[in-house]
């Protein structure tokens, strides 16, 4: 029941009898009201007391809990029981609710939907709610679509929204009639007199502004009339656009005498087609040359050729870096060279002495037209300097030298004998 609270309380031990187990058996009720207001602990057993009362700490009378009433044999509140609203037996009608003791509709202020609940301190006001529902809800009649100035008022017309309580036209949704025109569309007056909307932009009756109709043969496209079968920005249809090399014919883009077809674009002299695309075999770094042939990274298509950049030198597929050298396809620093897998200084190293793979052994020193062959086995002096075998300065000695035989070199381009010192 609507407001009732059901309050059950075991009595206190020894204040009036209980009812047998038996008698209590499937009941949901503590205790009945006894007949007596004061009973000793062996009376005989009564009924227990009715649903929502308890009984008293001291005597056998079944009473209501602070904040209800006793009606009948229910505990209930008067303030919200809308069959005891007020008062016991004061039934609310099926649409009323009961609110602090009265039977009001829930549909109006200051119990909008809820008890209690006044629209009226934030501005909107009470309206029934869609759907035939008894209860009401807050509207703001300002910008409230569907109660637009008043309740129940909807803005129902297409492309309409309520500003300040009336129905008004979204922006870019010019009025027409009683209605608004979609977004793009102009209200024109027709033949007979009505107010209608119109595309200006693709109405052949209507092309550009109201009233003006296309010519025969003619199609409305962006407000102008064009011939769609040779208007070269609008062939065949509305849009489609031939390119520069091309012109319409009969409604198709065809290409121009002296330029050759390359999927929907034509070539013109000097271009080729690769992969239906016109490009400049000299200059495109994704057809250098002839078709397909790809520029590595770094490099650019410079007359047919895929070129490095000034001042880097090319080695194999890629560019060194300013300041590096190719050697056998690899960048190395200026003075090294790539031997074995790394870049070595072939400018000091013993093993790679001038180049790869030439170490410092015996060598012959012509020194004032004579030739020393020098073992370099005991003959520390000599070492790989900027990649040629020469003596270290004398500063350099670490042991006196053995003396050595020299053979004079005669003419030019003779042969030369030697001897080598020995250790």
């Amino acid at each position: 029941m609507t407001g009732s609270v059901a309050l059950r309380f075991a009595p206190r031990q020894g204040s009036c009898a209980q009812r047998p187990a038996s008698a209590n058996a499937g009941s949901n009720s503590a205790h009945r009201r006894p007949s007596s207001t004061q009973r000793p602990v062996n009376a005989s057993a009564q009924p227990p007391c009715p649903p929502a009362k308890f009984q008293a700490h001291d005597t056998c009378a079944c009473s209501c809990a602070a904040g209800f009433t006793e009606c009948g044999d229910d505990c209930v509140t008067l303030s919200t029981d809308r069959r005891n609203c007020g008062a016991c037996a004061n039934v609310c009608a099926p649409h009323e609710a009961c609110c602090f003791g009265n039977c009001v509709a829930l549909n109006r202020d200051p119990n909008c939907g809820v008890c209690g609940t006044d629209c009226r301190s934030r501005g909107h006001t009470c309206c029934p709610t869609q759907g035939g529902s008894a209860r009401g809800s807050c509207v703001d009649l300002r910008h409230d679509a569907k109660n637009c100035g008043s309740c129940g008022r909807a803005c129902a017309q297409k492309y309409t929204f309520c500003d300040q309580g009336r129905c008004a036209c979204e922006p870019g949704s010019p009025p027409c009639g009683s209605g608004c025109c979609p977004p793009g569309e102009t209200c024109c007056i027709d033949e007979k007199g009505y107010a209608v909307c119109r595309d200006l932009r693709h109405d052949d009756q209507n092309c550009g502004a109201c009233g003006s109709p296309c010519g025969s043969g003619l199609t409305c496209c962006d407000g102008r009339c064009v011939d769609l079968m040779r208007s070269p920005t609008n062939c065949g249809r509305c849009g489609t656009a031939c390119t520069p090399s091309q012109r319409c014919e009969l409604g198709r883009c065809v290409c121009s005498a002296g330029t050759i077809a390359c999927g929907s674009d034509c070539c013109t002299p000097g271009l080729t087609c690769c992969t239906n695309r016109c490009v400049n075999l000299q200059r495109d770094s994704s057809h250098c040359g002839r078709c397909g042939t790809a520029c590595p990274v770094g490099t650019t298509c410079q007359s047919g050729r895929c070129l490095c950049p000034s001042g880097q030198p090319p080695c194999g597929v890629n560019c060194c870096p300013a300041g590096q050298l190719c050697s056998h396809e690899h960048c190395c620093p200026a003075g090294h060279a790539w031997c074995n897998g790394q870049c070595i200084d072939v400018r000091s190293d013993p093993l790679n002495c001038g180049e790869c793979n030439r170490p410092v052994t015996n060598f012959s020193i012509a020194a004032n037209g004579y030739v020393t062959t020098v073992n370099l086995a005991c003959s520390e002096w000599l070492a790989c300097l900027s990649g040629q075998l020469q003596p270290l300065s004398r500063g350099y000695y670490r042991r006196p030298l053995l003396p050595i035989r020299h053979a004079r070199v005669h003419g030019r381009g003779g042969s030369a004998l030697g001897s080598t010192t020995a250790c």
